[in-house]
């Protein structure tokens, strides 16, 4: 239900509202207006997903085709590299090492993508690394201190 305390003192202003289309003409002007282009957020938010996506989905099929690649036979002990079946498997391990590798970047690169897709992490970023000392807004500060150890 619109209060209609509202809807007197911020529809009234709305141009062409009928009385009885007020409340409709409101909510219509308190909708986000569509822009023409994806907003940075949006932007960001999918290079990160994307990101995670292409790093995750390597490491997942690695994990799908582990049964394709057994190990060998445990009495071909002294000469691993003669038997093929353990040369496969060596070969899938090698492979599967460096694909978790690289799947697991999405954490240390986030950042970098956030630092190189986002305006306002960058801003607050710099805000947050190039504190004035006069300007300190909050945590500890050692002039704030009550009193100094010997």
């Amino acid at each position: 239900m619109v209060n209609p305390a509202l809807d007197e003192s911020v529809v009234q202003g709305v141009p062409g509202a009928e009385p009885a289309k007020r409340p409709v003409a409101l909510l219509l002007l308190l909708l986000p207006q569509k822009s023409a282009s994806p907003s940075a957020t949006t932007f960001m938010l999918l290079a990160v997903s994307f990101y995670l996506i292409i790093t995750t989905l390597p490491v997942t099929i690695c994990y799908a085709l582990s049964l394709s690649f057994p190990e060998g036979d445990a009495a071909a002990a002294p000469d691993y590299a003669a038997d093929p079946t353990w040369r496969r498997h060596f070969v899938y391990s090698n492979v599967r090492t460096l694909v978790e590798e690289m799947g697991l970047s999405h954490y240390a690169c986030n950042f970098y993508i956030y630092l190189a897709t986002g305006r306002v992490f960058r801003r607050e970023l710099r805000r947050l690394c190039c504190r004035d000392a006069g300007h300190h807004h909050g945590g500890y500060s050692a002039a704030a201190a009550p009193h100094r150890l010997a």
